[in-house]
């Protein structure tokens, strides 16, 4: 039963840890504004509305997809989109508050299951194959989505597909939102979040030997003691 008890514990940890880095790395890079500094000079969005234009617009962008209290009706830029571009803008608010709180739901669970296995002797060494095996789980969902993502257009209308069902993603090629977010920008966007997830992997997998390591040598000092006790009886 404690066996049981502790693989549910390591299994539901890393699940968490995986999820928590995935929505890490994709916020990292979606408030990131040297990212849409950098998108906007290379795709020419500046030059179309200007620096000033696209940074404010953005900014009220990013509140409002991260705020689920706000309307965008509510907001002063926001009324420069179409009604037919609000209506998929507020679908992807939802869609990034729903994201928000599955990553808080996910911190607070896994900081529960680390309490849980603190009362387990020796879970440091637990603790550091959790941390191994997750960082190679996000490594390896990263391989997928690369190899997945190769052919960037079907990929992106796919993920359109299963994420906005209602169809109402398809914009004219001079809409504002377009301008703004062209597929370009897209691949960019995925491109640096796999970084930020693979980052934060290999940080994972660092850490985790790191720590199995400090517990071999804690074990050897320890049994080294016990040995010296012994002899000295």
């Amino acid at each position: 039963m404690k066996n049981t008890k502790e693989q549910i514990i390591t299994i539901a940890s890393i699940i968490l840890i995986i999820i928590i880095v995935l929505v890490l790395s994709f916020f990292l890079t979606f408030i990131n504004r040297k990212f849409y500094d950098k998108s906007f000079a290379s795709y020419g969005t500046y030059v179309t509305l200007g620096v000033e234009g696209s940074r404010l617009i953005v900014d009220n962008l990013i509140n409002y997809l991260t705020s689920e209290n706000t309307e965008i009706n509510e907001v002063k830029q926001l009324t420069l989109f179409t009604p037919k571009e609000q209506s998929h803008l507020a679908d992807v608010q939802r869609l990034v508050v729903t994201l928000k709180y599955v990553g808080i739901a996910a911190l607070v669970l896994l900081g529960i299951f680390i309490f849980l296995l603190m009362k387990i002797k020796r879970y440091e060494k637990k603790l550091s194959r959790i941390l191994i095996i997750s960082g190679i789980g996000v490594i390896a969902i990263i391989i997928i989505l690369f190899l997945l993502s190769s052919n960037f257009p079907a990929f992106f209308e796919t993920f359109h597909k299963i994420l906005f069902p209602q169809g109402n993603y398809t914009f004219s090629g001079d809409s504002l939102l377009i301008t703004l977010f062209p597929q370009q920008f897209f691949e960019g966007f995925a491109r640096k979040m796999l970084t930020e997830a693979a980052l934060i992997g290999v940080m994972l997998i660092v850490l985790g030997f790191a720590i199995k390591s400090f517990v071999g040598k804690k074990i050897k000092k320890e049994n080294k003691t016990k040995k010296t006790k012994k002899t000295k009886r």
